[in-house]
């Protein structure tokens, strides 16, 4: 999961357009996952695709995601990119489903 979320921190334009692809990976461990361990680093691979290109993800169902996963379990070391989410990626979502 780590690597997924680097490569798409950091592939550029050519990973944006895959975005899609891997929420929905990643979507697919988040709900089969009992391992705290990979649970937070899927939540970091979230936060990845946010700070990568937050205009390519639905934010008000990533978002709640990332937050109902915190605090984190085991993987400490994913807060470092948690941080570097931009407080209006969190704060223009409406918890109760979407975007305000």
């Amino acid at each position: 999961m780590f690597g997924l979320g680097e490569l798409a921190l950091h592939g550029g334009a050519a990973v944006h357009q895959h975005f899609p692809s891997i929420l929905q990976q990643l979507s697919s461990v988040m709900s089969a996952e009992e391992s705290g361990r990979v649970v937070d680093q899927v939540v970091g691979a979230l936060c990845r695709l946010v700070v990568a290109n937050r205009g390519a993800v639905p934010l008000g169902e990533v978002v709640p995601v990332i937050m109902a996963n915190l605090p984190l379990k085991e993987d400490k070391e994913e807060y470092q990119v948690g941080a570097r989410l931009h407080p209006t990626d969190v704060a223009s979502v409406n918890f109760s489903g979407g975007l305000l």
